[in-house]
């Protein structure tokens, strides 16, 4: 991801990052909120789902063909997300406050050909909807700058190794 950032692209898709190791899945749940945070998305492919994160932004999704429990969650992945918003889904949200220690915003549903909106505009979000679910496109509300960070493949200095494993 970091030498793509590095050549220009913001636009990610991992495919086979969901499931398996739940560890892996996480880190790469972590992976897109920072692209998010940095003004890109990415969107994780797998099991049937999609994973995405939202920083100081909205997801539009079009209107699309899906039956009664097509599930979209969203869920606060910062301390707070402040200015949630939901729109054209089954559920709606306006201006709500999200805590990444309260679980709120999972399992809303899209509606049988209704555009519908997630937003957040003070923190990150981390959305997940269905395969079969068009992609969103990413509004965001403010400019971006900065990078990822330098590409670096030593070993952290903070690792320790041992025989014993202490």
């Amino acid at each position: 991801l970091k030498s793509g950032w590095a050549l220009g692209a913001r636009v990610f898709h991992v495919y086979g990052g969901l499931g398996g190791r739940v560890d892996h899945s996480l880190a790469n749940v972590q992976t897109m909120a920072l692209l998010a945070v940095h003004g890109g998305v990415g969107f994780l492919h797998g099991d049937g789902q999609v994973v995405t994160a939202i920083a100081d932004g909205r997801l539009v999704f079009p209107g699309h063909p899906c039956g009664p429990g097509s599930m979209v969650s969203a869920l606060s992945h910062t301390d707070e997300c402040r200015g949630v918003g939901e729109t054209g889904l089954k559920y709606g949200l306006e201006n709500a406050i999200m805590s990444n220690v309260q679980v709120r915003g999972v399992s809303n549903e899209f509606l049988d050909g209704v555009p519908a909106a997630i937003e957040v505009r003070h923190g990150t979000l981390v959305v997940t909807f269905p395969e079969d679910a068009p992609l969103p496109s990413l509004v965001p509300f403010h400019g971006w700058d900065g990078d990822l960070g330098p590409l670096d493949d030593s070993v952290s200095s903070a690792l320790r190794t041992s025989a014993t494993g202490a």
